[in-house]
């Protein structure tokens, strides 16, 4: 069981006229220790809420020893659902994400792509 870390999520905002606001919010689950290394690697959760489905998981983990980074972890979420949109099937970032997240990152890809720059730089 995860280390618990007390923080507020980060929350990002998509909106489409024809579908809606759909919220993608980022937060820290805690750290899991690694017996072998003896280190801590935080655990990211994630959620994609759309008016139509959510998705949520939490199979984001930072760096060992490293304190916890939203920003960072958006960054990964957001390079995977990017990764993902752009894939054809039978590649290897294809089923990372279930079909619906996929066309959601596609249908997005553009304000993916400008928020991951914007996360980057805000890291310099």
């Amino acid at each position: 069981m995860p280390d618990q870390i007390e923080n507020e999520p980060l929350e990002f905002k998509f909106n489409d006229s024809y579908e809606g606001e759909s919220v993608v919010k980022v937060w820290s689950d805690g750290r899991d220790r690694d017996p072998e290394t003896e280190t801590y690697r935080t655990v990211y959760s994630y959620s994609i809420t759309t008016p139509r489905w959510s998705y949520t998981d939490n199979d984001i983990h930072g760096v060992p020893n490293e304190e916890p980074n939203l920003t960072k972890a958006a960054q990964s979420l957001f390079a995977f659902l990017y990764a993902c949109q752009e894939s054809k099937p039978g590649q290897e970032n294809y089923d990372s994400f279930p079909p619906q997240v996929r066309d959601w990152a596609y249908h997005f890809s553009e304000e993916i792509s400008s928020l991951s720059l914007q996360l980057e730089a805000k890291e310099r």
